[in-house]
């Protein structure tokens, strides 16, 4: 085992193919996961997979005509691309299984290696047997593709020969160093076959938070870039002309903001000092101010204590802030005590999760959509439990098919009356009211999807307002839409008898108004 550990960090393994095993406890190596088909022969035989815990996996079934063989096979997940590996030995006196191969072809993306007791003189081996002969059949007649090796990777009394391969399906040859190689050496008379995988590895976590520098913005090149480069906004009821001016405000302000306001990196990791210990840091950059304009000596004798204070007073918060945290943890509840420990040492590891069903990973966002679908159809299906309440189910029904036969007004929903005009809904917004909203915006508050914030709006000119109050009016709705229906859930434990009060009904008086 040490030799196995030795040989996975001088090789930099990520996923790692064994074969003989010749054990069923289960192997355990840090900071990997392992898949292990025990052995079925006396403690002979055996097969497992190793893999990274850096890399998503999840176990593969094999179908049940190939269960009987010495495989097992794992889905991986690398840039979001989705791998199956399948580790496979076949003793020397039996033969060569095709259908494994076969099954391994018709995946996606599937890397099948392992020890195949093949040997054939077009892989630089010095004889051929009749696995040799029927791997050059496979590779002929399948679209997989045997990475080059010719190299002996096994070595025994009798001489030597090479009967360890690894075999990819046609699909990841851009994807492989086509070239395999010798790895360091296991005290096995199998020597290890290494190949590369060319894709990116992920990027490591970012160390700094990137954000606006909004003490430093310079708010009169502001306004005026806005005032300059933004055309006269009208109100207008076409909808791709709307578009087209929430596009170009928004693009302007993005422009004026990348402009004016700096950026700064915020350490991600670095403890905040106490305000004393920061108070005296601006303290001693207002002293070196003064030391480079006067050169006055006495202020660098002053400049030294209070750099040495700091110094001192850092060391002494960082002592007491960890003689506070060790004395926290404690040993009775095992699990908190190490987590807390590791995040202490920096061995926590942060879990990166992945949408996974029937063991294989969802990348792309027409699958993770049809699962979301699946799933949603399963939970709305019909219950079989005995307790459902098929009544209520029907009242509901017949309701939600009411509310679709009858005509689209809310009020005339309700056998309300509906009324021709509202002068509190339809009157335009007023310039006052925007100015008002926008002034008692936080600027705590985290910004939408265009990174708007809200200190951006509050230093608006004030004809780019007007131009924003001309869009809130262009987004104003219908006349029949004008209208706050409020139809409130009772605060009740028990069940609501009406389908009616099982939700709110809210119609909004206009878009936009939460800016």
């Amino acid at each position: 085992m040490h030799a196995l550990k030795n040989f996975i960090e001088t090789d930099n393994i990520q996923v790692l193919g064994l074969t003989e095993t010749k054990t069923k406890r289960e192997i355990k190596i840090a900071r990997f996961t392992t898949y292990h088909r025990p052995s079925t022969m006396n403690n002979a035989r055996g097969t497992a997979l190793i893999i990274s815990n850096k890399i998503p996996s999840t176990r593969h079934d094999l179908p049940p005509n190939l269960a009987n063989l010495e495989a097992i096979a794992v889905n991986i997940l690398i840039a979001n691309i989705s791998l199956t590996i399948i580790c496979y030995y076949n003793p020397p006196q039996e033969a060569l299984s095709s259908l494994l191969i076969e099954y391994a072809s018709q995946l996606p993306n599937a890397i099948l290696m392992g020890d195949f007791n093949s040997r054939h003189i077009d892989f630089g081996d010095t004889t051929t047997n009749s696995n040799g002969r029927k791997l050059v059949n496979c590779l002929t007649n399948f679209p997989i593709y045997r990475l080059e090796n010719r190299h002996p990777t096994f070595i025994s009394h009798n001489g030597q020969s090479i009967i360890d391969h690894i075999i990819i399906t046609e699909t990841l040859t851009p994807k492989f160093n086509l070239q395999c190689q010798i790895g360091t050496t296991v005290t096995s008379p199998h020597l290890p076959l290494t190949a590369q995988l060319l894709l990116p590895a992920p990027q490591p976590p970012a160390t700094y938070t990137i954000i606006d520098d909004i003490k430093h913005a310079d708010w009169a090149k502001y306004k005026q870039y806005i005032s300059d480069n933004l055309p006269p906004i009208n109100i207008t009821r076409e909808t791709h002309e709307i578009d087209r001016q929430i596009t170009l405000f928004t693009d302007t302000i993005t422009a004026a903001k990348e402009l004016t306001i700096p950026r700064k990196h915020i350490p991600k990791n670095k403890r905040p000092l106490p305000a004393r210990i920061l108070n005296l840091i601006k303290q001693k950059r207002q002293i070196y101010r003064e030391i480079t304009r006067t050169r006055n000596p006495q202020l660098k004798t002053h400049f030294n204590r209070l750099n040495a204070q700091i110094r001192r007073d850092i060391n002494q918060f960082r002592e007491e802030q960890w003689s506070n945290t060790c004395a926290k943890l404690d040993y009775r509840n095992g699990k908190q005590y190490w987590d807390k420990f590791k995040l202490l040492t920096g061995q926590k590891t942060q879990t990166t999760t992945h949408l996974i069903q029937n063991n294989t990973f969802l990348s792309s966002p027409e699958d993770k959509s049809n699962a979301f679908a699946q799933t949603l159809q399963e939970i709305h299906e019909i219950s079989r439990d005995p307790n459902f309440n098929h009544d209520f189910f029907n009242l509901v029904s017949e309701e939600v098919q009411d509310f679709r036969d009858q005509p689209f007004h809310p009020l005339a929903l309700l056998n309300m009356h509906v009324p021709d005009n509202d002068e509190d809904l339809t009157d335009n917004i007023s310039l006052q009211e925007v100015e008002s909203r926008i002034k008692h915006l936080k600027n705590s508050k985290a910004p939408g999807p265009d990174q708007i914030k809200a200190i951006l709006l509050k230093n608006l000119p004030p004809t780019t307002l007007q131009a924003l109050t001309n869009i809130y009016n262009s987004l104003i709705l219908p006349d029949f839409m004008e209208t706050s229906l409020h139809n409130h859930d009772p605060q009740t434990r028990k069940r609501p008898p009406q389908p009616t009060l099982l939700s709110p009904n809210l119609l909004t008086k206009y878009l936009g108004q939460n800016l």
